[in-house]
């Protein structure tokens, strides 16, 4: 029999009887994720799934769980967030039929950390793109786009000791069959949108994490260089013209042409210098038309 974890209420995959309830649908595909998870020859993680119906993130679930001592590669799945959240505090919507989940990670050491929403991105992209046979791109510094609209989104939140994680919180939204509010309609999509179908939100999931386990365990082995050079690949950004807004109302625009070993972006500014952008200081990119010729 495998279970479940909803909070603390297991669902149970035994057949029912006549007399019992169907099953929903969220039952069903956190069942089947359960099943296809368990089957994941991981190589640095361990994946346990642990289900909410709804609250407010899975951030803040996933943040409890870490606090009580929950192991490396918990999983926290909603069905719905009431009050998900992107970077700066930016509010998240996640509606049901979306795929919004947190990862519990207990690195070794800060080494790495920085590429942490890298690896997100990129593990979405290449999980669309094998899955949906759509061309999902990686939009720094934490997204994921068709086209020039969002897909998916990540963020990282992790907590120190002295210059040691205690834990990372890596937690992903990606709108898969959810519907997508009218106010953000021109700059968001979902995998039901492109593709005129639902998709599969269980081998999603499952295909996901078994790559983030890969790049993880290059990121725990060092291998910094191998998962920058697939991100750069997979760029929507790197030779094109951008404007990032800074903190602090800064804006500056240029042409994207690197991203350096610590995740940041190195921009040319149209004097031809070269600035480097943390993450942490980008509110907002967006590509620009290029310049004639």
């Amino acid at each position: 029999m495998v279970r479940i974890c909803r909070y603390n209420m297991p669902v149970s995959t035994e057949p029912r009887t006549r007399c019992s309830s169907a099953l929903s649908e969220a039952e069903e595909w956190l069942i089947e994720a359960k099943r296809l998870v368990e089957r994941l020859e991981s190589r640095a993680l361990r994946f346990r799934l642990h289900y909410v119906s709804t609250c407010g993130s899975t951030q803040d679930v996933a943040r409890s769980l870490a606090e009580a001592g929950a192991s490396e590669g918990t999983v926290v799945v909603a069905e719905e967030m009431k009050s998900g959240r992107g970077r700066a505090g930016r509010f998240w919507y996640a509606p049901p039929g979306g795929l919004w989940f947190t990862l519990v990670l207990r690195p070794r050491s800060a080494r790495g950390l920085h590429l942490l929403a890298i690896i997100s991105s990129l593990s979405v992209a290449r999980a669309v793109e094998e899955l949906c046979g759509l061309d999902a791109r990686v939009k720094w510094p934490n997204d994921v786009v068709i086209g020039n609209r969002k897909l998916s989104g990540s963020l990282v939140e992790v907590k120190m000791q002295g210059s040691s994680p205690v834990y990372a919180l890596l937690g992903v939204g990606v709108n898969v069959n959810n519907s997508i509010p009218a106010e953000v309609a021109e700059v968001a999509i979902s995998l039901k949108q492109a593709l005129g179908r639902n998709v599969s939100r269980a081998v999603l999931l499952s295909r996901t994490l078994e790559l983030i386990d890969l790049y993880y365990s290059l990121l725990q082995a060092g291998s910094h260089d191998t998962i920058l050079g697939e991100w750069k690949k997979r760029s929507a950004i790197m030779g094109r013209r951008i404007k990032v807004e800074l903190e602090g109302d800064r804006v500056l625009a240029g042409t994207a042409i690197d991203i350096n070993s610590i995740g940041s972006l190195l921009v040319r500014l149209d004097s031809g210098d070269v600035v480097e952008i943390q993450p942490c200081r980008a509110r907002c990119l967006r590509v620009l038309p290029s310049l004639a010729v």
